[in-house]
């Protein structure tokens, strides 16, 4: 029962002690009730029937371990060679031939993302981005794009 009215106390007055206003409460009394609060919860969560639920939310903590993981793996090589691809064609970029896909470095990220991932490597008028390059630039950028 006492639990219960300093729950209604907490839930009265915490709000107020985030607008910054003071009601005259001691505001590090009702910041350890809170803290209490919290370790019923935490203590309630080690009973037996919670644990499934335990098992299921470390396995998603796991899931995103490996997500950010894979981002990272994808990321980092495309954003190295868009930034080559910004520095060597984004020049040429007035010059269209595909080089226009390479003029800023968030264009040229963004191209080769949707050339690796999504598949559609095409410019604005649906020719393919890789062969206006080769041709207008060099074989050497073939090799860089597979």
């Amino acid at each position: 029962a006492a639990i219960g009215i300093i729950e209604a106390i907490s839930a009265v007055a915490l709000p107020t002690q985030r607008l910054g206003t003071s009601s005259g409460f001691n505001l590090s009394v009702l910041r350890t009730l809170r803290l209490t609060r919290v370790a019923r919860i935490v203590r309630v969560c080690r009973l037996q029937m919670f644990s499934d639920f335990v098992i299921m939310i470390n396995g998603a903590i796991g899931g995103v371990r490996a997500l950010i993981g894979s981002i990272l793996i994808i990321a980092v090589p495309l954003y190295a060679v868009s930034l080559l691809l910004r520095e060597s064609l984004g020049e040429y970029a007035s010059h269209g031939h595909g080089a226009e896909a390479f003029a800023t470095l968030s264009q040229s990220w963004y191209t080769l993302f949707r050339c690796t991932i999504v598949g559609d490597c095409a410019n604005g008028e649906g020719r393919p981005i890789l062969l206006l390059v080769v041709e207008e630039f060099g074989w050497a950028y073939g090799l860089v794009f597979c």
